[in-house]
């Protein structure tokens, strides 16, 4: 199946200390990955600190008490599947937090739905794209944002996989564009959401991005992720990163539970090197 070749506009909330550099390809998204090598004012003097992430699917926000429970969260960095574009610009704005939003599809009521990252983090850049549920031929969304801890550059890459197919290919495909873009990075990252692995043969499909990547599937404790035909559909990978904590606890609020986690990078990667090729030509970021 080929990406949908669709201008996808990056709702971003206008907040003090926001911007993006808009890519909607998973080409053009590592190519605006490689510009962040230049990228300064990263103090490496600086201790890492303890960073909390939250990964929620959020149903739409059909539970009222879903967003209630959000904005209660002390989460850094909010990466949620089904989101409602409105919804989460609003509750962006209650942070003064960066909101980027890929859209998916239209629900019946006109809104926008799609994966979103809301994050008090400064987000250096921002790219989507989306592949097409074959039976459904509703698209589902991927996000990728470089976000700027005190010390490194950290890829998060919110994934909504697809569900209804027959066979693997599809999932293969999206997880196949993700690794365009985090394929040498050297920097942290971060590769979360609704994975939809509810077979073996899907989770053998997902086991593979890992290892391809040497990413590390994140152990929550206690874990109440729903395990459709006893295989969970939720993830966290992460790779330079260091797990201080992480749980899924029991949620009536979605038909998923949350995926919370405490991280904290570590000095053995060096983000400004990320790519780096001798005959590269760098040139700066555009200015706020």
């Amino acid at each position: 199946m080929k990406l949908s070749h669709i201008t996808l506009c990056l709702l971003l909330a206008i907040t003090a200390k926001s911007y993006a550099i808009e890519a909607t390809t998973p080409a053009s998204c590592r190519q605006q990955v490689h510009q962040l090598t230049g990228y300064g004012n990263l103090d490496k003097t600086k201790s890492p600190e303890p960073l909390m992430l939250l990964v929620w699917n959020v149903q739409k926000f059909a539970e009222p008490s879903a967003l209630a429970w959000l904005e209660e969260t002390p989460a850094q960095i909010i990466m949620t599947q089904e989101s409602i574009a409105s919804i989460q610009r609003d509750f962006a704005k209650t942070l003064n937090a960066t909101d980027t939003f890929s859209p998916g599809y239209r629900t019946f009521d006109n809104e926008s739905s799609g994966v979103g990252i809301v994050t008090t983090l400064e987000t250096l850049m921002s790219c989507a794209w989306q592949h097409e549920e074959p039976w459904l031929l509703t698209p589902k969304a991927t996000l990728v944002s470089a976000l700027r801890t005190a010390d490194q550059i950290l890829l998060a890459v919110n994934l909504h996989a697809i569900n209804f197919s027959l066979g693997t290919q599809e999932l293969q495909e999206q997880l196949d564009a993700i690794s365009d873009v985090i394929d040498q990075y050297t920097g942290p990252i971060v590769v979360a959401g609704d994975f939809n692995t509810w077979s073996k043969a899907r989770t053998e499909i997902l086991q593979r991005f890992i290892q391809r990547h040497e990413l590390i599937a994140t152990n929550f404790d206690p874990d109440y992720r729903v395990r459709p035909f006893s295989y969970p559909l939720d993830h966290i990978l992460t790779k330079n990163l260091e797990v201080l904590a992480a749980q899924s606890e029991h949620s009536e609020h979605s038909d998923h539970t949350p995926l919370m986690m405490t991280i904290r990078t570590t000095q053995a990667a060096s983000p400004e090197l990320a790519f780096r090729r001798p005959t590269e030509i760098e040139r700066p970021l555009p200015k706020r």
